[in-house]
């Protein structure tokens, strides 16, 4: 496995808070960077197949707007900067209906099925002004209900590819370690999601959930082949996943409700 690449690839997914001073903990905006998890509609303006901006995604988002979210709801990011009280939710970058507030105050640049765009490495953003990172581990990919679908054993989390999800996740908390050096007017903030999630598999009820290795409108179906046509699910909040590889709103929820108890308060003192 290509660690290098893939590492470099997954530090692209942050959010970086900037603060009004040094000595507040007021979080003035953020801004995201990353794939799935944090794209709010980037995705809709770019000639790609991999879309969300179609029901049934988005049904439990308000006004049932499919607004290019790879989920039933909100992401992470909105969660948080709703949680902070600087607006409800992250837009994305390319949303033609963004104003300067929106720049100012935060947007989403994560797209879907992205690859590496060298512009959003640390230092660069460092160089920029952003100060406090919070950098996303891997989740445990042979939990994925694609993978966990396509694996022919028996169906449960295929356990040689959650492992090296949880190699990955220790050499990043190794390079953070050294980005901390090279960095010292930054603060920056690993945020597990493996462990979590493994709970939440192995302990569904403590969550509320009752189906964690399908998803809610597919094991199989995300972009495109989630659809009107799916067999959708009537209640994902039951859901650890919406679809073949993203998590429901309600898995984000319990995700970032994680962040915010532990992470938040160390990452903006």
């Amino acid at each position: 496995m290509e660690y290098n690449k893939y590492l470099f690839l997954l530090l692209t997914i942050i959010i970086a808070a900037a603060s009004p001073t040094a000595a507040t903990a007021n979080v003035s905006a953020i801004y995201a960077f990353g794939d799935a998890i944090f794209d709010a509609g980037n995705n809709n303006m770019l000639p790609t197949i991999c879309r969300s901006n179609h029901q049934p995604y988005g049904i439990d988002f308000p006004g049932k707007i499919a607004s290019g979210r790879f989920t039933d709801g909100v992401l992470p990011a909105d969660i948080l900067i709703s949680y902070l009280g600087i607006k409800t939710f992250l837009p994305a970058y390319l949303d033609p209906a963004l104003t300067d507030d929106d720049l100012h105050t935060g947007v989403s640049f994560a797209c879907s099925c992205s690859g590496l765009d060298e512009l959003t490495a640390m230092e660069k953003l460092q160089e920029r002004g952003a100060r406090r990172f919070a950098i996303i581990g891997m989740p445990p990919l042979g939990c994925l209900p694609m993978d966990v679908t396509l694996n022919e054993a028996k169906r449960e989390c295929v356990k040689a590819h959650n492992s090296e999800a949880e190699a990955y996740n220790v050499k990043l908390q190794d390079l953070i370690k050294h980005l901390l050096v090279d960095m010292p007017r930054s603060k920056l903030v690993y945020v597990d999601i493996y462990n979590p999630i493994m709970s939440m598999v192995n302990n569904p009820k403590q969550f509320g959930l009752e189906h964690t290795l399908e998803g809610c409108c597919g094991s199989l179906e995300l972009g495109p082949l989630c659809s009107i046509f799916s067999h959708t699910c009537p209640d994902p909040s039951k859901y650890l996943f919406w679809d073949a590889a993203h998590p429901t709103q309600a898995t984000y929820k319990i995700l970032t409700k994680s962040f915010e108890d532990r992470l938040l308060s160390t990452l903006l003192s």
